[in-house]
């Protein structure tokens, strides 16, 4: 099929979406939301007339219903967190299904299964398809190893783990390369563009998907019956254009789209018409062309009008129109539209009450534009509703599935949903302190910052407790009581963004993040003495990203002016004594910056002044606080240790097709290991002896970790945020962030001597990496580094931490010694300022 020039490209859309209206489009019937409630209803039928249907189908012989039954049943069992029995009746029903020959019915068991097994702790089932993989192979079933090897596929990309998508493809290609089974094909060649996109290689990934539709295409004009089907390629032409999307070829993009829109016009599908104006409206936003944006999102409302697609659709439609013409600066118009919207929500919640969530969307936008439009009271009243309606949407649709999640799989979907109401957070606290209502502000900041992380800890303590947590967004004398107990004073910053009607929702007008323009920081003294200043950084010479990546460079270029904006107004605040402690609760990008290096006017660096920690939020650093031992770390006694250092690294398949390559081992963090071995009085496992599976069986039981291995950012190499060990044919050799949340620990330190190891994804949760999950698994206190660290410093400052430890068993106190000590012998900051602390 020929794709449409780009040469006059915008004319010819609005051609087509002109007559749009006049073609006789499909009307695709609406499909009623069911409620949480008929859900159940449906589960509890499967279960109570399962036997019945069961000596049914088996009396007709009708094999396809007898594992249909079975399969039901199971599944019910698993929705009411029987998962035992689920996996009982599912493995009867698998092995009717490949006894019977029912291949289809066969990956829908095995793919029930895995998520079975893994909500019993088995990541994503992983070790369950790996046996059953095992066992295929075994018996020479070649049949039943490629709906294993596709179910995998599947689940290695849920996890995140993308070298193990490519090496898993790499086993189940050549069963598929020369068959009849072109679904099989294209559907792997999907998969693989979908892994390469999320490891932010677009190039490959646009390949892959052009094959990918290349064989539908193929299929699409040999069948008539997939011809009739239109969502088929209708899928790939669009898998197509959103790969050259996200790479920022939007011309690309859109002539894949407008070859999407002739082909849904000319069947007559008004689903995927309405499905395709949004996504052409989604890449003439990112080319910062409003007009064009408006006039196809009006196009997409008639097409959602005209032909019953469902209110939500039209309120979606709406919604975006209202923010684009917010972005122009028509806020009159705006607010209109967001108004219009608010009203058709309240009317489908009177329909169909289960689309309760979608009811939250037009409250943070009408605060919003309220908020642009300085109507300050209406906005704070909207944002409030929204943060409010959000929480009820959390505790009644998120929260109680909790118990049948793991620590992990909750924890991702609760930062997901909790990251929504970020940007309401930031505006509120700018129209409180515009009020000077600067102590509010600064609760409405804790509230919504690290709230994942507290559940997922509170859950974590309160498992040996019949008391289950209840979490109270901390007033302000909460935050004093924290600050006395911790015996710290406590710096909390915010960033305020120049927030713009542009990157709010899916349209991205020109594709640039806000900036930051004000930076509001509350200092809380153990005494309960608390202050307030106030930074505008739209005066500043260079922006705070850049001065955080300078600071973080050899050169240290951005150290100093990161003192002038971040401690100089507080400076007077901070407590006199170095030994006093300084817990900083930093925000966005501040989490980068390494505090103990910033340099004051005489050239004096923070860690010479002070004992510095940090933390994601004042009240995690309560919790734990309240949850620790009150005893000193004491390496003098018998303390059960584990030291692990240069593990047999893994290999890595980094390319599709090619092997393996492995990681660098390091020597260097070989001596460190067996360096503090010797003061921890224990053995250290190194080299093939530092398994994974060594690694986990025996880090719940000790009180004192240290790792010293590679750590690995989120997808860096495909790979997730991880720390290498040494591979068996039971695991792979990464120990990740979900691998450590679900663990029991009892450590009272955690010492992570490897590059980057502070460092993840930053959201509003604070940052999402190896700390927070050794924290999140019952750890006290967590040493990491914010960079690449050089074997040679970190050798050094890592055996003064723990001579200092031996002596004062304060890690802070400890901390701070071995960097001014380290900074003596490595002067620069690279060397000595990487380590950061937190829990304490």
């Amino acid at each position: 099929m020929e794709l449409l020039p780009l040469r006059n490209l915008a004319g010819k859309l609005l051609g087509l979406i002109c007559c749009c209206s006049a073609i006789a489009l499909i009307p695709t019937p609406r499909v009623q939301a069911q409620s949480r409630d008929y859900t159940q209803e449906v589960h509890q039928e499967a279960i109570d007339t399962y036997s019945g249907e069961l000596q049914e189908a088996r009396q007709q012989g009708n094999r396809e219903a007898e594992v249909r039954t079975l399969y039901n049943a199971g599944r019910g069992y698993q929705y009411f967190g029987d998962f035992e029995q689920a996996i009982e009746l599912l493995n009867q029903a698998l092995e009717l299904a490949r006894k019977y020959q029912e291949d289809n019915l066969e990956s829908q068991v095995l793919g029930q299964l895995a998520i079975a097994h893994h909500k019993q702790g088995d990541e994503y089932g992983l070790n369950f398809l790996n046996l059953q993989l095992q066992g295929a192979r075994e018996q020479g079933n070649t049949n039943q190893e490629k709906h294993i090897l596709s179910e995998m596929l599947g689940n290695y990309f849920i996890a995140d783990n993308y070298p193990q998508v490519l090496a898993v493809a790499a086993e189940y290609f050549p069963l598929i390369e020369n068959s009849e089974d072109k679904s099989a094909q294209w559907q792997l060649l999907s998969q693989l563009a979908a892994t390469y996109m999320s490891m932010g290689e677009f190039e490959q990934a646009a390949i892959l998907q052009r094959q990918a539709l290349a064989i539908v295409l193929e299929i699409y004009e040999a069948s008539p019956v997939i011809r009739h089907s239109h969502g088929l390629i209708f899928g790939r032409f669009q898998d197509v254009g959103n790969v050259y999307h996200r790479q920022g070829n939007y011309d690309e993009a859109i002539s894949y789209y407008v070859s999407l829109f002739e082909l849904a016009q000319k069947v007559g599908d008004a689903q995927w018409v309405y499905y395709v104006l949004q996504d052409l409206a989604k890449s003439f936003a990112a080319k910062d062309d409003p007009e064009e944006v408006t006039q196809i999102l009006n196009a997409a409302i008639g097409v959602a009008q005209d032909y019953d697609l469902g209110g939500e659709s039209e309120i979606r439609t709406l919604d975006k129109l209202s923010l684009t013409h917010a972005y122009q600066g028509d806020y009159e118009e705006a607010l209109a539209i967001q108004n219009k919207c608010a009203a058709k929500e309240h009317q489908i919640q009177q329909d169909l009450p289960f689309y309760q969530a979608l009811g939250a969307c037009s409250l943070d936008n009408l605060g919003f534009l309220h908020f642009r439009a300085g109507n300050l009271a209406e906005a704070e009243n909207y944002l409030r509703q929204h943060i409010t309606r959000h929480e009820e949407q959390i505790q009644t649709f998120i929260t109680p599935q909790k118990q049948n999640l793991s620590f992990s799989t909750f924890d991702r979907v609760n930062i997901v949903n909790r990251e929504l109401i970020a940007l309401n957070n930031r505006i509120l606290q700018e129209i409180l302190v515009a009020q000077n209502r600067l102590f509010s502000a600064l609760e409405i900041s804790e509230q919504g910052r690290a709230r994942s992380f507290y559940e997922l800890l509170a859950s974590r303590y309160a498992s040996n407790s019949s008391q289950r947590p209840q979490f109270a967004p901390p007033k302000l004398e909460k935050i004093k009581q924290i600050a006395q107990q911790t015996q710290s004073t406590l710096v909390e910053y915010s960033l305020i963004y120049d927030e713009q009607p542009n990157y709010l929702g899916e349209l991205k007008f020109g594709g640039e993040k806000p900036v930051a323009k004000t930076l509001l920081i509350w200092v809380i003294k153990p005494n309960g003495e608390t202050k307030f200043a106030q930074v505008d950084l739209r005066g500043q010479r260079t922006k705070l990203s850049r001065l955080i990546a300078e600071a973080r460079g050899r050169r240290g270029k951005g150290l100093k002016q990161l003192h002038e904006i971040l401690i100089a107004p507080i400076a007077e605040e901070l407590p006199t004594q170095p030994e006093a402690r300084v817990t900083f609760i930093p925000n966005d990008a501040l989490f980068l910056v390494p505090f103990p290096a910033l340099r004051d006017a005489d050239s004096t660096y923070l860690i010479e002044k002070h004992t510095i920690l940090t933390a994601p939020s004042i009240q995690v650093l309560g919790l734990i606080q309240e949850n620790q031992s009150q005893n000193k770390l004491n390496l003098n006694s018998d303390l059960s240790a584990l030291v692990v250092g240069n593990p047999t690294m893994p290999k890595v398949h980094q390319q599709w097709g090619q092997p393996p390559q492995p990681i660098a081992s390091l020597p260097g963090s070989e001596a460190e290991a067996q360096t503090i071995a010797e003061l921890l009085k224990t053995k250290a496992l190194m080299g093939s002896q530092a398994t994974e599976t060594e690694v986990v069986k025996k880090l719940p039981q000790a009180q004192m970790i240290h790792i010293a291995s590679h750590g690995f950012l989120d997808n860096y190499l495909g790979l997730r945020a991880s720390i290498a060990l040494t591979p068996t044919p039971e695991d792979d050799g990464f120990l990740t962030i979900e691998e450590v949340i679900n663990l029991p620990l009892e450590a009272k330190l955690v010492v992570l001597s490897a590059c980057n190891t502070a460092r993840g994804e930053i959201t509003g949760d604070g940052v999402v990496g190896l700390t927070r999950s050794f924290i999140a698994a019952g750890a006290e206190s967590v040493l990491s580094s914010l960079w690449l660290v050089p074997d040679d410093a970190t050798a050094f400052l890592m055996s003064e931490f723990y001579q200092q430890l031996v002596h004062s068993g304060d890690s802070a106190q400890a901390l701070r010694q071995a960097m001014l000590k380290t900074k003596e012998e490595f002067p620069n900051h690279l060397n000595w300022a990487a380590f950061t602390l937190v829990g304490g």
